[in-house]
């Protein structure tokens, strides 16, 4: 167990990233947000999605070992009570999009890859990404386009 915290999601991809590289990694919990680089090694698969629903208990100890993994090589972390707003612009067909956690003082910019219909990992990712955030902070999740909370917009395609 890490720290007493409750998994939410973790989000692998190299569709994700913050200045190039292998890709990125999102770790959500009950109580912080923890990026890191991706490994170049094969201890974690090239894409990793998992979120607490629907998960079984197998599964949860499998994205528990890849959460420490990814603590032990943390770029970032931010408290959930220090994150006050979460900006959310859809990557499409010819544009990436992004994912903002602002808090005091900090700005965190996560890129998001164009999504490619011969891809069905990169939709699935950005999937499992909304989906942890809509758990960890639907109050402070926003589309940045339309300024209005996530959780009361209509995502079906």
């Amino acid at each position: 167990m890490i720290r007493r915290e409750t998994l939410i999601g973790i989000v692998s991809s190299a569709d994700i990233h913050r200045g190039g590289g292998n890709g990125y990694m999102l770790l959500f919990t009950d109580s912080r947000v923890v990026g890191a680089d991706r490994p170049a090694s094969d201890d974690i698969p090239e894409s990793y999605f998992w979120t607490t629903t629907g998960s079984s208990r197998a599964d949860y100890d499998v994205a528990e070992r890849v959460a420490v993994s990814l603590i032990e090589r943390k770029r970032f972390e931010l408290s959930k009570e220090s994150i006050f707003k979460i900006l959310y612009e859809a990557p499409g067909m010819f544009f990436g999009g992004h994912v903002i956690f602002e808090s005091v003082g900090e700005q965190i910019q996560v890129e998001i890859g164009v999504l490619s219909v011969w891809s069905p990992r990169s939709v699935q990712m950005v999937r499992k990404l909304l989906e942890s955030l809509l758990i960890f902070a639907p109050d402070r999740f926003y589309d940045e386009e339309t300024g209005a909370l996530v959780r009361d917009m209509d995502l079906s395609p």
